[in-house]
Parts: C-alpha cells; structure tokens; sequence
C-alpha cells in the first residue's frame, strides 16, 4: 500500500529530530537512518531500497567533497601563515581605534567565507581581550561584532558547506550564490553592528577573563604576509569562479543562427509542402480529440504507459519531432537549427570551465594558502602535511555530515513529495512571500530542534528541492530561496548550539547573558536578511 508523501515527510523529520534532541545521535548517523527510512517508506523497487541511499550520497560528496577540502587547508593555512593576522591588523588600520568593533565585524565578515566559524572566533576573540585592556570598555561590543561578521558569511557565502549545499540542491549558479550571498550578507552586517553597539549600552558587561594562558598574540608587521598574497585564497575562487559565469553570458550574446541554404523554403513559406499539410495534421488532431474514446482501450492495452513516458525511451541525443516538423525537408530543418557558438566564443567557455571549476579554484586557492606558509613561517613539507592533515580531519566530519543530508534530501525527492505539493498549491497560487516565509520559519524551526545552522540548511534546501523550487515554479531566482533558509538558520540559537557555548565559554559570559546577546543578535541577523532577501526578490527577481 502506497504511503502517502506527508506521512513519509513527517516521518522523515521526526527521525532526524528525534534521534538528534532526544537520542544525542551524531547528525551523520540521524540523517542516513532518516534516509534509510524514507527510502523504505517511498515507491520503489525493494532490492534498490538501500543502494539508492549510497548511490544519493556518493553523488552529494562528488559535488561538495573536494570543495570543502579545499577550504578547509585554505583556513588553516591562513591561520599559521599570519594571513589572517594581516587582514585583521589591516582592517583595524584602515578603520581606526575609534572603529575597532567595524572592523572586527569586517574582519569576522572575510574571513569566515574560507574559515569555520568556530575557528574564525577563536582567532579574533584575543583580540577583544587586547582592545578591552587598552579603553577598559565596550567588551560585549567587541565580542558581538565579531560574531555577527563571523555568523554571516557562514550561513550565506560558499564554500562554507551550508550555502555551498544549497547551490547544489537549489541549482545555483556557484558565482551567483556568493556574489547574491555577499550583496546581501554586507547590509546585513552594517544593520547588525547597530544592533551591537546598542547592546553594549543596555548591558555592559563586564570582563571577567583576563586570560593569561590566551593573550593577544603580537606578531611582527615584517612577518605578516602582504594584505594582497593574505586576501589572495580568498578572493581567487571568486574571481575564478564568476569568469565561468561571465563567459557562459558572452558567448550566448554571441551565438551566431546557423546559415541558411539558398532558395530553400522557409517552414511558413507556401512552397513548403509541410506547411501546406500543417492545417490538415491539425484538423486530424482537433478530429481525434473530438472522439476521446476512440481507439483509447486498444492503446492502453498494447501500451499502458503514458505518451509522456513513451517520448522519454528514445536513445540519448534523439528528439522525437511532431508531424509538422518531421515532414520538413532536410534544407529546412538546417534552416530552423538553433544557433551556435563561434569558435572563439566555445574556446573561452571551455578555458573557463576549466579554471573556473569549483575544485580546481579551490586547489589553487589552497596551493597558494600552503605555499604562503611554507615561505613566511619556514615550515618543511613534513610539517604542511601534518597541518593538512589536521584540517582534513575535520573537514571529514563535514563532508560527512553534508553528503548524508543530501542522500536524505534524494530520498524525499524519491517519494512524490514534489507532484503533493503541486497538487496542494497549484502554481501561482501561494505568493512569492508566503514561499520565502514558510522556508524561513521551517529552517528557524528546525535550527531551534536540534541546534546545528548546517543541518538546518540542508534539511530545509532538500525539501524544497523535493518540492520542486525552482525559478518557474517560485517566480524570482531560487537564490533568494536560499538566502532565506540560510537567514532561518540563525534564528533561536540557544543551548543546544556549539556556537552559543563557544561565544559563552570563550566570552566569559554566563548563560543568561548568552541569551540575551547571543540569541537575540543572530535571531535580529536572521530576521534581517529574511526582509532583504524578500525585497530582493521583488525589486530584482532575476528571472
């Protein structure tokens, strides 16, 4: 007996919840069991039921694995060149002392596109320690705009594993999503340092680690990398990735129509004896729909499967063409071909699908990261590779993490989830806003559950991907979509989350104080780009 896609979708997430918050499950082993589950559950043959589970997961980790790896030796290699060090004393120069928060916020915002969140607070929280011992003041703004800057380019730029999914599962462009990601992360960020300085009136908390064993670290400014080779990881997988897309643009304003052979009649020209026969193929047609049941019986019988699926059993690269269109002569159908690159034109697209591979940018990016610490801290090839190793390891549980939730997200899609939805709200009938605030409350309302702003994303991602999101079904670009989800995310941050304890423990605060700072500034930073993201939607559809 058929289950029907709801019920699978709410079991599904009771799985993944229930064993999360109540059996203290690693989010690996919850969301390939929920996987497990729902491909029991869903249609299908009985023998692919597990195979089908591996087979979505292997595909995730394809499209997300080395991407991951990649940034996650860009981070670390940052780390120990001193790169971060020059680009955090660079923003505090170009800011001032007066503008100390602003640029730890900055600071925060760059560098948590390569870096981890979690890592990226480890590295600039000894600064806010150093800055409250020169003013011995404004503690608590120091340590939220650094965690503002950090949470925002986390949830919203790749290739940190949640946005970088949802380009996946949505199918983003890569460039789109950081350029979009990055444009709407900045006045975020600017609404948030508001935010901060106004809780730093309200509570001014005191400082209550004076952390010897973690003092501020002073490097040398002549040890530091120069701020370009510093920014460089981090901006060259940009630039490389968004030529890709810049290329693929130029070359379909540069498609050339296919020529057309001389005196050779057009499809709409009265010479063309098809055209002369288009009326009368017509006219069969409107006679066959007049008598619907005429011969129906006897093409169930010998061939009960849809026409739709029929046309779907052609070999690769043969289009089934309809009466009109196969009566063409040759000469025409050379003459309606769509048109095509020029040489020059196909040359740059396959150059810059190269270079502007997700993976191969990345390895780049990486290469220069590793060999920038090699040269400015004289490390061995022995020593890089125990750092990589290091870095690797992590980024390992991530992977893990992002490719299960992607196996999950295959399953759902394997249920109908998608033909329930459309039958429940045919198109047009829920508006642009009702689509972005249903994913901002379901990403708010599982980050809440279970704690993890990752998990949350791709949850979320896979069941609108299950439902079909796209630019046709949401009437605006489904990168919105995503900065939606991602903007959820943030919302309801509490005790359950690494990061809550991280800011907490590290900070010096207590839980309450956490509650009130922590929780109500990512909840303000998520709310905030969910109203952006919806008037981004509406000014600047991109469809």
């Amino acid at each position: 007996m058929a289950v029907s896609p709801w019920v699978i979708l709410a079991v599904g997430l009771a799985v993944v919840l229930g064993l999360m918050v109540l059996g203290r499950v690693h989010a690996f082993a919850a969301l390939v069991i929920s996987a497990m589950v729902v491909s029991l559950l869903a249609p299908g043959a009985t023998a692919e039921k597990m195979a089908r589970v591996a087979e979505a997961f292997g595909t995730t980790a394809a499209k997300i694995g080395i991407v991951i790896a990649m940034a996650a030796l860009v981070g670390k290699a940052m780390l120990e060149s001193g790169a971060a060090d020059r680009i955090v004393h660079s923003a505090l120069r170009l800011f001032g002392p007066q503008r100390a928060a602003a640029a730890l916020c900055a600071s925060g915002f760059i560098l948590a596109v390569p870096v981890f969140f979690d890592t990226v607070f480890y590295l600039l929280v000894p600064l806010a320690y150093s800055l409250w011992r020169q003013t011995r003041k404004n503690y608590l703004l120091y340590l939220t705009a650094i965690a503002a800057g950090g949470v925002i380019t986390h949830t919203l730029v790749p290739p940190t594993p949640g946005p970088l999914y949802m380009a996946s599962c949505l199918k983003i462009d890569l460039a789109v999503m950081i350029l979009v990601g990055a444009i709407l992360g900045a006045p975020v960020a600017v609404i948030a340092l508001q935010v901060c300085h106004l809780m730093n009136r309200w509570m001014p908390i005191p400082m209550r680690l004076f952390r010897e064993d973690q003092p501020a670290v002073e490097t040398a400014p002549e040890q530091l990398p120069p701020l370009w080779l510093a920014l460089l990881p981090v901006l060259l997988p940009v630039v490389l990735i968004s030529t890709q897309t810049a290329a693929n643009l130029w070359a379909q304003a540069q498609k050339v129509p296919a020529a057309s052979p001389p005196n050779s009649p057009t499809p709409t020209s009265p010479n063309n004896p098809a055209a002369r026969a288009a009326p009368a193929a017509a006219q069969g047609a409107d006679a066959t729909a007049a008598q619907p049941n005429a011969g129906s019986a006897a093409c169930r019988q010998n061939n009960p499967a849809p026409r739709s699926a029929q046309q779907n059993t052609a070999p690769a690269g043969i289009q089934h063409t309809n009466t009109v269109a196969g009566a063409l002569p040759q000469n025409d159908q050379a003459a309606a071909a769509p048109p095509s690159n020029s040489p020059l034109a196909e040359q740059i697209v396959n150059i810059t699908k190269l270079i502007g591979d997700a993976n191969f940018a990345l390895l780049l990016s990486a290469m220069i990261a590793l060999g920038t610490v090699m040269v400015y801290r004289g490390w061995t090839v022995r020593q890089v590779a125990a750092a990589c190793e290091e870095a690797l390891t992590s980024a390992g549980v991530i992977i893990l993490i992002t490719s299960a939730g992607g196996a999950f997200g295959a399953m759902l899609g394997q249920c109908g989830l998608k033909q329930a939805v459309q039958e429940l709200f045919p198109q047009g009938s829920l508006p642009p806003a009702g689509t972005l605030a249903v994913a901002f409350l379901t990403a708010s309302l599982l980050k809440i559950a279970q704690g993890s702003s990752t998990v949350a994303i791709i949850t979320t991602a896979n069941m609108f991907a299950a439902m079909g999101a796209s630019a046709d079904t949401l009437g605006f670009h489904p990168v919105y979509l995503a900065a939606t989800i991602a903007s959820g995310s943030l919302v309801g941050s509490w005790m359950n989350d690494s990061g809550f304890w991280i800011f907490t423990k590290m900070g010096g605060l207590t839980e309450t104080e956490s509650l009130r700072s922590w929780t109500v500034l990512l909840a303000l930073i998520g709310t905030s780009g969910f109203l952006l993201s919806l008037l981004a939607s509406w000014v600047a559809p991109l469809v």
